[in-house]
């Protein structure tokens, strides 16, 4: 696609250090392909160890870029604000490294499965020059504000 992206914080409900995404390179109706820098000019600088990001992130690095396609499809459909969503669960999440090395592009790719009004499966994909590092299915369910506030009410 040929479309110019906002700042990947336009998209998700996070605010910064908390966006982990650096750039949206592509958002189709099915898919997403966005990118983090493994650097010191990146997002992920407060959570580097040692130079190096932890593989743990890898599900949030999907769900973030499952959070993206929401919000580009979102503003395409002249919805203001994005829907809140939350991760319910993962299926074969894996990670071949550790960690992600110092200076590596992250590429997150993710493909819808299967969508509905309420809930979403995202097959996701993090690749580094092309090598997949790290993949996994990714559940998510849309929330409302209302639902949100009963969520974390304390009676």
């Amino acid at each position: 696609m040929s479309d110019v992206y906002l700042e990947p914080g336009c998209y998700l409900p996070h605010k910064k250090p908390m966006v982990l995404i650096d750039k949206v390179v592509e958002v189709t109706d099915n898919s997403a392909i966005c990118q983090s820098y493994v650097n010191e000019n990146s997002s992920l600088v407060p959570f580097l160890e040692d130079k190096e990001l932890p593989s743990y992130y890898i599900i949030e690095l999907i769900s973030q870029a499952i959070g993206v396609w929401s919000g580009v499809k979102s503003k395409q459909n002249n919805v203001a604000l994005p829907p809140m969503g939350m991760v319910i669960g993962c299926r074969g999440l894996k990670c071949t490294v550790d960690k992600f090395a110092y200076n590596s592009t992250l590429d997150i790719k993710i493909n819808k499965i299967i969508e509905d009004d309420t809930l979403a499966s995202f097959d996701g994909t993090i690749s580094v020059n092309g090598t997949d590092l790290g993949f996994g299915t990714v559940n998510v369910v849309r929330v409302t504000d209302d639902q949100l506030n009963n969520l974390f009410a304390r009676n």
